[in-house]
């Protein structure tokens, strides 16, 4: 889907730094601090508890004035090309499809041997490609 507009990469496009939480962004955009105490709840369950559907809310109600905020804040750096950048990236399917020449990271070995690394290297991209 385009545009996408993800706060967090914005946050960090924005000088927030780069693990800024939504709470946090919240509390130093709008002031407001937001109840976490439901996060960890199972949101499986239905149908969903008062305190569950306030968090919710909690959530969203502040999301259209922090997307004002760091739309207008990389509009005045001159950095919406950045963001649009990283988001072409982060949206694309190029980005999470599997590198058959890397597949031999994902093992758990100790390898002494250049050699070895070779050949485990080899064979994991030819398992990957099969």
């Amino acid at each position: 889907p385009h545009p996408v507009f993800d706060t967090q990469v914005a946050a960090m496009v924005c000088g927030f730094g780069d693990s800024v939480s939504y709470d946090q962004l919240v509390q130093r955009i709008t002031g407001a601090r937001l109840d976490k105490s439901s996060r960890f709840t199972d949101w499986r369950h239905r149908p969903l508890s008062d305190k569950q559907l306030d968090y919710a809310l909690a959530d969203v109600t502040h999301l259209i004035e922090v997307y004002q905020h760091l739309s207008a804040e990389l509009e005045r750096e001159n950095r919406a090309h950045w963001l649009n950048e990283e988001m072409e990236v982060l949206t694309s399917r190029e980005t999470y499809d599997p590198h058959p020449e890397d597949a031999w990271k994902r093992l758990k070995m100790r390898l002494r041997k250049p050699q070895e690394l070779a050949i485990v290297q080899g064979v994991a991209a030819w398992r990957e490609r099969e």
